[in-house]
């Protein structure tokens, strides 16, 4: 049972991090991972689509917000665990007290905070969400 549930997970990971192109049509796991976010940002969460990561769209549209949204999920890990290392470090290596590291972890929560609002926008006025918006052929691309 936790063999199986563990093949399943890494199956699942290993789809959502391949690229847009699988063997030479889109990628089934982000594609499902884009349909479902969109369902919960806008049902479930109530989301206008203009504020909103996902949106309707082609399929390659929904494969690139795909891709976006797990490399911000990637980065949000890396941040968290970025944080726990220097507070650790800062605690039992420097022994600094609680203050300074409360301080160091708060400005770099907010440093990357502000990385992750610039990459939220930048997502927001990509070229490729524009109304009508072409998209290339991509038959040769092999990823």
């Amino acid at each position: 049972m936790l063999l199986q549930t563990l093949t399943n997970t890494l199956t699942t990971l290993k789809g959502l991090f391949a690229g847009a192109v699988v063997n030479g049509s889109i990628n089934p796991y982000l594609e499902s991972f884009a349909t479902s976010g969109y369902r919960i940002q806008s049902q479930t969460l109530g989301i206008p689509d203009k504020y909103g990561i996902f949106q309707t769209g082609p399929p390659r549209s929904q494969v690139l917000q795909a891709q976006q949204v797990m490399g911000l999920i990637y980065g949000c890990c890396f941040s968290i665990f970025l944080n726990v290392y220097c507070a650790s470090f800062a605690i039992f290596y420097n022994h600094l007290p609680w203050k300074d590291v409360v301080e160091c972890v708060a400005g770099l929560t907010l440093c990357e905070l502000g990385l992750l609002g610039s990459l939220y926008w930048a997502m927001l006025n990509d070229f490729t969400r524009a109304p009508g918006y072409e998209w290339p052929d991509w038959k040769d691309h092999t990823e």
